[in-house]
């Protein structure tokens, strides 16, 4: 296996585009209703169809909500709140929201 480019598959985050460099997909910006959101399509490709999942809205989505902080930063951006359930729960102060991260042992 090949593991410095695609072949068949790739993988794409919504902020950065292609995980690894690959020939035959583009990524970029798309604006909808004045919102711009990630996407990307196949070189080449001049149809401009937008697939989305039933009932998919900006209104929101992760397009409109997501957040990101480095890793660098994640001590000023997420405050432990309390641990439950085998889930450590989190206040972003990005957001303002929790967030939630499962842990596989004992802490």
């Amino acid at each position: 296996m090949d593991n410095g480019s695609c072949k068949d598959i790739v993988v794409a985050d919504q902020q950065r585009g292609v995980a690894m460099p690959c020939d035959w997909v583009q990524c970029g910006s798309v604006s909808i209703e004045g919102n711009d959101i990630k996407a990307c399509q196949a070189v080449n490709d001049d149809s401009f169809q937008l697939m989305t999942p039933d009932a998919w809205q900006f209104e929101g989505s992760l397009s409109q909500t997501y957040a990101f902080a480095p890793t660098e930063h994640v001590d000023k951006s997420l405050k432990f709140l309390r641990h439950e359930d085998g889930i450590d729960v989190y206040l972003s102060t990005l957001t303002g929201k929790e967030s939630y991260v499962g842990r596989t042992g004992e802490r």
